[in-house]
C-alpha cells in the first residue's frame, strides 16, 4: 500500500471536481 498511489488517487478525484 504505497501512500504515493493513494495522493494520486486524491488529486484525481479532486480534479474530477473541479472540472463539474
Amino acid at each position: 500500500e504505497s501512500l504515493e498511489r493513494e495522493l494520486l488517487a486524491l488529486k484525481a478525484s479532486n480534479l474530477a471536481l473541479q472540472e463539474y
